[in-house]
C-alpha cells in the first residue's frame, strides 16, 4: 500500500478479493508507469489457473495506439474496445466494470468501450469474428462467479478508490426465478431510435425486448420504421444486430389487429419471421374468431392490452370474458400502471386474471407517473408475490414512462429491486 492509499501489485503477486462475486459493478481508478502492463481479473473460480478461469480487462500504457484486442480497456485477446480511451502514463484513469450474467460492460474515462455478451463466444481458442485467442475454454463457459483480482505483471501499476457493489442481475435470475424473464418495452426509449433502444437495453444487462410498431430504426436505415412492411434484407440485419447484442425480440405491440385476414396474416408472418412469441394488441371483439385461428396456426400468442379508463379493455373482466372458451394462446397483457390509473387494485386484477396472463407491462405508479419499483406505495412487492403464488411464467416488460431522456438510472434501480424482491421470496423473507 502506497502513502496515498493506492495499492501496487508489483513483484508481490496478484491481489485477490477474499469474497467471490457473480453480478456486480466494480468502480476504481488506476494509473500505469510508462510501458507498464497489468490487468483486472473478473470472476476467477480457480486462482491457481487464472489465465483460463477468469476474464481479464487489460490495463496497459497504450495511449495513442491503434485499437486492438490488447490495448487498455480490451477484454484481453478476446474483444477490442470501441475506442482507446486511456490517458497517458502517470495520469489517473477512472474505470467502471459491469458484470450481469453473460453481459460485460466497461466504461473507461466516461466512454463506453466494451459491451459484450459471453454467450457469443461459442468455441475454445476462437472469437466470433474468426480471430484466434489463447484460451482453452469457450468464453461462454467462463465462470459466472468468482474472485476479482489485480494483476502483478512485474510492472508499475497503481489502483485506488476500489468499490464493488454486488447486484442482482440476469445471471442470478436463472437460479432465483428462471421462469421470470425481465425485459424492456421499447416505448420506454421511443425518443431514441430502435437501434439506440437496443443499445440501452443491452447496457442494462437484460436480454428480452418488446418492440412497438412505427419505431424509427435509426440512421443506418434512413426513413425506415419497424413494422410488418420491412424488407426481408432489413429484417435480417435487425436479427443479426439482436444476436450480436445477445438480445431476443419476444413481444411486439401494441399492434393494430382487426377482422381483416389479409392484414392480420401479414403481421403474423412478420412476427414468425422475427421470432416473436406474443403479439400485444387491443382488437375489436368481433375479430377474435379470426385471431384465435391465426394464433393456433402460427403458434403465436395474443395478449389483450389495457389502456386506462375509459378505453375498451381498461377493466380486466372485459378481456377475460373474451378469453373464456378460447385457445390458451389468447390471454392478457397486464399493464399494472394503467390499472392504477383506472382506479383499480393491480394485485386484485392479477388475481382475477390468473391463468390468462401472457405478459406484463410492469410498473410502479405514484402521483400519476412511473417511479422506481418498490418505492412510494410499494405495489411491486405484493404484485410479485401474487404472480409467484400463481407460478406465473413469462415476460415482464419494463415500460418506464417518465424522465424520458434520462431514465436509465431509475430503470437500473427497478431491475435491482426486482431481483432483490424475487430473491427474498425464494428465501422465505
Amino acid at each position: 500500500i502506497e502513502a496515498d492509499g493506492s495499492i501496487r501489485p508489483n513483484r508481490g503477486g496478484d491481489i485477490w478479493t477474499k469474497q467471490q462475486y457473480g453480478d456486480f459493478i466494480l468502480d476504481m481508478e488506476f494509473k500505469v508507469a510508462e510501458n507498464a502492463n497489468s490487468g483486472i481479473f473478473l470472476r476467477c473460480d480457480d486462482i491457481s489457473n487464472w489465465l483460463d478461469r477468469s476474464i481479464e480487462v487489460q490495463v496497459l500504457d497504450s495511449c495513442g495506439k491503434e485499437v486492438d484486442k490488447h490495448v487498455c480497456g480490451a477484454i484481453f485477446d478476446v474483444f477490442e474496445p470501441a475506442t482507446n480511451a486511456v490517458k497517458p502514463a502517470g495520469e489517473w484513469n477512472h474505470i467502471t466494470i459491469i458484470c450481469l450474467g453473460g453481459k460485460i460492460g466497461v466504461i473507461l474515462n466516461d466512454k463506453p468501450v466494451i459491451n459484450m455478451d459471453l454467450d457469443n463466444w461459442m468455441q475454445a481458442r476462437q472469437n466470433p469474428d474468426g480471430t484466434k485467442n489463447k484460451f482453452k475454454y469457450a468464453y461462454k463457459d467462463m465462470p459466472r462467479r468468482g474472485h476479482i483480482g489485480l494483476q502483478d505483471h512485474g510492472d508499475y501499476a497503481w489502483y485506488r478508490h476500489i468499490r464493488v457493489k454486488p447486484v442482482y442481475g440476469e445471471g442470478q435470475m436463472g437460479t432465483i426465478k428462471p421462469q421470470w424473464r425481465l425485459g424492456v418495452q421499447c416505448w420506454t426509449f421511443h425518443k431514441f431510435s430502435f437501434c439506440e433502444a437496443l443499445d440501452k437495453i443491452s447496457s442494462l444487462g437484460l436480454k428480452y425486448v418488446e418492440a412497438f410498431p412505427g419505431h424509427l430504426l435509426g440512421p443506418e436505415f434512413p426513413g425506415m420504421f419497424l413494422n410488418e412492411n420491412l424488407p426481408i434484407d432489413v429484417r435480417q440485419q435487425i436479427k443479426v444486430r439482436l444476436k450480436q447484442k445477445g438480445l431476443a425480440l419476444v413481444n411486439y405491440g401494441v399492434v393494430g389487429l382487426s377482422n381483416d385476414e389479409a392484414q392480420c396474416r401479414k403481421i403474423f408472418e412478420f412476427a414468425r419471421d422475427m421470432g416473436i412469441e406474443t403479439l400485444v394488441a387491443e382488437p375489436s371483439e368481433d375479430a377474435f374468431d379470426l385471431l384465435e385461428k391465426l394464433c393456433d396456426e402460427y403458434n403465436i400468442n395474443l395478449a389483450i392490452h389495457n389502456h386506462p379508463k375509459p378505453t375498451h379493455y381498461w377493466n380486466p373482466q372485459t378481456a377475460l370474458k373474451i378469453c373464456q372458451g378460447r385457445s390458451k394462446r389468447i390471454g392478457i397483457c397486464a399493464d399494472t400502471g394503467h390499472w392504477v390509473r383506472s382506479g383499480l387494485d393491480p394485485v386484485q386484477c392479477l388475481r382475477e386474471a390468473e391463468g390468462r396472463i401472457k405478459v406484463l407491462h410492469f410498473k410502479e405508479i405514484d402521483q400519476g407517473h412511473d417511479v422506481v419499483w418498490g418505492t412510494a406505495q410499494n405495489r411491486a412487492r405484493p404484485m410479485l408475490k401474487e404472480l409467484d403464488r400463481q407460478k406465473f411464467s413469462g415476460v415482464f416488460s419494463i415500460e418506464y414512462e417518465y424522465n424520458w431522456e434520462n431514465s436509465l438510472p431509475e430503470i437500473r434501480e427497478c431491475i435491482e429491486n426486482f431481483y432483490k424482491i424475487a430473491a427474498e421470496m425464494n428465501s422465505g423473507s
